[in-house]
């Protein structure tokens, strides 16, 4: 049910999102309200972060050059690790085979 809510959730919603995305550079945060649309609000008012019961988020851009044309985020829970370097590296990672399969698909 929450996979489904979270389709009408945009990227432009989600200020963590967005933020990552202009700076072109990964973008961590600790979640100390989960009232906090950081990655938006679902139907009926609740909050992605409320919902996943989010302590810790970050989103890492998908570049193109020198522009983002996306993001990848995780979310870590209360009681589990905060997010480090070596899930921002995996982070880069991924997005940079995301865009590498992009450009591949494209041409």
């Amino acid at each position: 049910e929450l996979a489904g809510l979270l389709l009408a959730v945009t990227a432009s919603e989600c200020p963590l999102i967005t933020s990552a995305m202009q700076r072109c550079t990964p973008v961590v945060t600790a979640v100390t309200d989960d009232g906090e649309p950081l990655l938006g609000t679902l139907p009926g008012g609740r909050t992605v972060l409320g919902a996943l019961g989010a302590c810790c988020a970050a989103a890492a851009p998908i570049m193109n050059g020198p522009d983002a044309r996306g993001a990848i985020t995780i979310v870590r829970r209360a009681g589990h690790p905060g997010i480090g370097f070596v899930e921002l590296g995996v982070l880069a990672q991924i997005g940079d085979l995301t865009n590498a399969a992009v450009e591949r698909l494209a041409s």
